[in-house]
């Protein structure tokens, strides 16, 4: 072995330099100083990765069931009632990027009002200038929309139907 400062050739188990006095560092001690340095890249990088594959998996999931929400906004949705002996449609009639409230009867069909909105999550939108996040939930088959609160009354929620096949 020989001292990488100075040259000189040491006996095996030397510790020192005994010409300039240099800490010897043994050969297998950087190596296993490397190794641990390349584990701990490896752990790292590993660790980079699994993070960046969850969070890819997050957003595609999360766009996916706001595309899923978007898809069944765009259907027919009404509210069909009775009161003194006449029937009436509410509609909600959605498009990208906003929803148009309606009053429809035999003889009278009017906007009641419209709304811009935005999808946050798979089963939440908010109305542009307002605070308020609502809630939607379809039955198992799809023909029954219930919104959390309700968005046309003052309601705890609604029902709205899709009578498409």
């Amino acid at each position: 072995m020989f001292c990488s400062k100075c040259g000189t050739q040491l006996p095996e188990d030397s510790v020192y330099c005994t010409n300039c006095g240099d800490k010897i560092i043994k050969g297998n001690m950087k190596a296993q100083s490397k190794t641990k340095l390349s584990r701990v890249n490896i752990i790292v990088i590993v660790a980079i990765l699994c993070i960046s594959v969850i969070v890819v998996t997050w957003l595609l999931i999360d766009q996916s069931g706001k595309a899923n929400l978007q898809k069944q906004f765009l259907r027919d949705w009404e509210n069909v009632e009775v009161e003194d002996g006449a029937c009436y449609t509410l509609v909600l009639d959605f498009s990208e990027d906003e929803i148009e409230y309606r009053f429809e009867s035999v003889f009278y069909d009017t906007e009641i009002a419209t709304y811009k909105y935005n999808i946050i999550s798979k089963n939440q939108f908010k109305i542009n200038k307002r605070d308020t996040v609502y809630t939607v939930e379809f039955n198992n088959d799809k023909s029954m929309m219930t919104i959390t609160p309700a968005l046309t009354s003052t309601d705890s929620s609604e029902d709205w139907f899709c009578f498409e096949d």
